[in-house]
């Protein structure tokens, strides 16, 4: 029974031949080679099962009652879906006009019968191959957004595949030309893809070219194209290929962008920066004008981030930078001078000013800038204030290259910095000299510990109550051979700026706690050895455990131990170094705030880290001969931190009066020259060995 499709599993076939034994013989055929095979006798039933049924291939007779194969084969193509099925006509009729009938109605292969049958199997398979291979291409073509075509004749005549018709927006033709090819071309790139066409096709020239077609929404979209010629002669065609590639451009044009901005803000980054200055510069030396960059930081931000967490430090730097182009008017109508905000990294922006008629107009654009950030932000539910450090250097008085003016703004921004932040500096060759000796400094103090340069001297701290010496504090000091006698400060700042505080720390308490331990064989011995700790010492990974080792490597009691550290490096990240903290009580260590009473003095962070020692800051003290002020802040400081369970120590006493004062208030330690200057080793070891001394301090006690 003809026209029936059941229990269709695998390759499907379907034999269109109003005689019945030739869709016997060919059933039987195909069978073998593992086709299921679905029969038509006529045209129309052909047509009625194919409204349904997919066939892998077609056999299809010429000449049937009804519609012909070739009606029948001109209606299957002219349907998408059937535009490339495998057709195979089969026909008594040997005369070549009937074969290129066949082939135009678009056929694919051509059988006369009598068929021999084993013949045909090879045939249809090779067919299949060529099918699944042909939709293999299609699908890759699919997949990459990549047509083919290929024009012949002197006109171009097109034969091309779907992809292209999709990927130039093209509506199908059954006669496509090379010239319709170019309908959706961009006009401003029509001309030079008609070029490559034109030689293509005259003088066989390859080509590769991009251009832009208008879409069907109006939007661009971004074509290569490559062609060739292949043959010669009557048979010399163009080759092509059409891929859309769109997609890459925009990908293309994201990473262009994410190369040379920043992807939180938004703003162009430090390449771009750079690229830009060096442009302005080159105009500026034509021109003669002048130009300026400021470069300026977050004073505390990573305060902010420590405190609130990362999010709200992002969203506190978007604002800032919509706050500055806003104030500049970068997004709007652009002020003169402003050409560029960018961010460098971290909390670091520049500001590019071109076009200055004097330095002082760079100062102006500072002013804005600092009158616009020091307004509070709502970032959230919260509300915060942050402020900047601007440096500011112009060319060319301040150099004529991009590195040297943009180091140059960075000196001045430190500078700014170290002038107690929230200003902002211009850029001076003191500066430049300052730098200098810096860089000298870090140099000389990495060879210092290897020449033995570094020395420590000590303070002892004394009990008013007892006279008795109940601490030493380690104080570092460096004479350097090439430069003479460093100042504390100023080696502090380089060991810290460098990181070389982590390796002299180290030094340094163990240097202490060795000479303590000789201290220890005298008869009146101190209590505890203190030395001060760095927020970058504090910073680092097993902090607490590290002096515990090293303690054990001394045999040194951790009770014997203070370990100093300020209020500034305290609250720098108080959740950490609570913890710290507690680790150094927990293994024995005593821990005392230096400089209490400097900025950050409150109840609540006492409570918390619950200090062993507030050391009064020295500031405080000189003014407790005569001022009832200091008076009162100082008894209510002894007094807060004995509620606490806290013990007292007060620096810098340095008249019989701030003595007499401090032992009424209850003050548990003094240290100060009163009693004893920093000295060496040895003037110490005299100190605790004195009778004399003891005698004359103990007067002192009790003058007081």
């Amino acid at each position: 029974m003809t026209g029936m499709i059941c229990n269709v599993t695998g390759l499907v076939a379907l034999v269109v031949d109003d005689e019945a034994n030739v869709r016997l013989f060919a059933r039987a055929a195909l069978e073998t080679i593992g086709f299921d095979v679905v029969e038509a006798e006529t045209g129309e039933e052909a047509l009625e099962l194919l409204n349904e049924l997919r066939p892998d291939v077609i056999l299809l007779d010429v000449m049937m009652p009804g519609i012909s194969g070739y009606d029948v084969c001109l209606h299957l193509r002219a349907r998408h879906e059937f535009e490339n099925l495998p057709i195979m006509m089969m026909t008594g009729l040997e005369d070549m006009e009937s074969v290129n009938q066949a082939y135009e109605a678009g056929a694919t292969d051509f059988l006369v019968k009598p068929v021999n049958w084993e013949l045909m199997k090879h045939r249809v398979r090779y067919t299949i191959r060529s099918s699944i291979a042909f939709r293999s291409l299609a699908a890759a073509q699919r997949t990459a957004h990549m047509g083919s075509w290929q024009a012949t004749g002197a006109n171009g005549t097109l034969t091309c595949s779907d992809e292209t018709y999709r990927v130039l927006g093209l509506p199908r033709t059954s006669s496509p030309s090379l010239d319709g090819l170019l309908t959706n071309v961009r006009a401003a790139d029509r001309g030079q893809v008609e070029a490559a066409h034109r030689d293509a096709l005259e003088q066989g020239a390859a080509y590769e070219i991009e251009y832009a077609i208008t879409g069907s929404e109006g939007g661009d979209r971004f074509i290569h194209e490559r062609g060739e010629t292949v043959g010669s002669g009557q048979g010399r065609r163009v080759v092509g290929t059409v891929h859309d590639i769109t997609e890459r451009r925009r990908f293309e044009k994201r990473i262009a962008f994410m190369a040379y901005h920043d992807s939180l803000t938004g703003l162009p980054n430090r390449r771009l920066f750079k690229k830009q200055l060096a442009l302005q510069l080159a105009e500026a030396g034509q021109t003669g004008r002048r130009v300026g960059i400021l470069c300026f930081d977050l004073d505390g931000f990573k305060r902010v981030n420590d405190t609130f967490g990362r999010s709200i430090g992002d969203m506190l730097l978007q604002s800032i930078a919509d706050r500055v182009e806003g104030c500049l008017h970068i997004k709007g109508p652009p002020a003169h001078e402003a050409t560029l905000v960018s961010r460098s990294g971290g909390d670091e922006f520049a500001i590019l000013l071109r076009e200055l008629d004097t330095p002082e107009d760079a100062a102006r654009v500072a002013d804005r800038v600092m009158e616009d950030l020091v307004r509070s932000y709502r970032l959230g539910h919260m509300t915060l204030r942050i402020t900047p450090s601007i440096g500011i250097a112009v060319y060319p008085d301040d150099g004529d290259s991009v590195e040297t003016l943009m180091k140059n703004a960075d000196l001045a921004r430190h500078h700014a910095k170290r002038q107690g932040r929230s200003n902002y500096q211009f850029f001076t060759t003191d500066l430049q000299a300052h730098a200098e000796k810096r860089m000298a400094l870090e140099g000389d103090l990495e060879l210092a510990l290897e020449r033995g340069e570094l020395y420590l001297h000590y303070q002892p701290i004394f009990n008013p109550f007892q006279g008795r010496v109940d601490t030493i504090e380690a104080l570092i000091r460096w004479q350097s051979e090439a430069l003479g006698r460093v100042s504390p400060e100023e080696m502090i700042s380089v060991a810290e700026q460098s990181g070389l505080v982590v390796p002299i720390g180290e030094w340094v308490l163990r240097t202490a706690c060795e000479q303590f331990k000789e201290w220890m064989k005298l008869s009146s011995p101190p209590g505890r050895v203190a030395v001060n700790v760095s927020a970058i010492q504090l910073r680092q990974p097993g902090f607490a455990q590290r002096v515990q080792t090293i303690l054990e490597e001394l045999d040194f009691a951790p009770k014997h131990l203070e370990i100093e550290l300020t209020e500034s490096v305290l609250m720098e990240d108080l959740d950490a170094n609570e913890r710290i903290l507690q680790d150094l009580q927990t293994i024995g260590m005593t821990v005392a705030i230096d400089d209490f009473g400097t900025g950050y003095s409150s109840l609540s962070y006492l409570r918390r880290i619950r200090p062993d020692v507030l050391k009064i800051d020295r500031s405080f003290i000189p003014d407790l001969d005569d001022d009832q002020e200091s008076r009162t802040i100082v008894s209510a400081i002894i007094a807060m931190a004995h509620g606490l369970g806290v013990q007292v120590t007060a620096e810098g006493v340095e008249t019989n009066a701030q003595l007499r004062f401090l032992r009424r208030a209850e003050c548990d330690a003094i240290q100060g020259f009163l009693l004893a200057r920093p000295g060496t080793a040895a003037d110490v070891r005299a100190v605790l060995e004195s009778p004399t001394f003891a005698a004359k301090t103990n007067n002192r006690w009790s003058a007081a």
